[in-house]
């Protein structure tokens, strides 16, 4: 059995040996406490993870479409692959992340701080391009831009 322990003081109790491939969809996750935990191909659709602490934390390819993050701390996260399409990230900080080929079109970028992140073949909405201040991202190389976030 697993303990997600959130700050919010409703902790979550899960039947399963590890999260890596876990389907989380939907859940309520406020405040979790997932830094440095391996959430490798998880699913976490319209999950609550606002104000999480994933610092860290291995996401690699997860599915985290349509999930609220705002004000969650990411630093430091692997989200290489992950789909955050539609995901409210507004206020998350994403410094020194790991973004490459991941999947933000639809996604609230408002006001994330991503210095010194990894944006390569990040997949972008054109509407987002003027509106981003990627200045202080450490590698924007190949972002594909898109004019849909299907």
């Amino acid at each position: 059995m697993i303990t997600i322990r959130c700050d919010s003081g409703r902790n979550v109790d899960l039947q399963m040996e590890t999260l890596e491939d876990a389907d989380l969809g939907g859940m309520e996750l406020h405040r979790a406490q997932l830094s440095d935990v391996n959430l490798k191909n998880v699913i976490l659709r319209r999950a609550n993870l606002r104000g999480a602490l994933l610092s860290g934390a291995c996401l690699i390819n997860a599915d985290l479409q349509d999930a609220r993050l705002m004000t969650a701390q990411l630093v430091g996260a692997n989200l290489q692959g992950a789909d955050l399409r539609r995901t409210w990230l507004n206020g998350a900080i994403l410094d020194d992340a790991n973004l490459e080929g991941a999947d933000l079109r639809g996604a609230d970028l408002s006001g994330v701080h991503w210095r010194g992140a990894r944006l390569a073949h990040a997949k972008l909405l054109s509407q987002d391009r003027k509106s981003l201040d990627l200045s202080l991202v450490c590698d924007a190389s190949h972002i594909e831009w898109f004019t849909t976030s299907l």
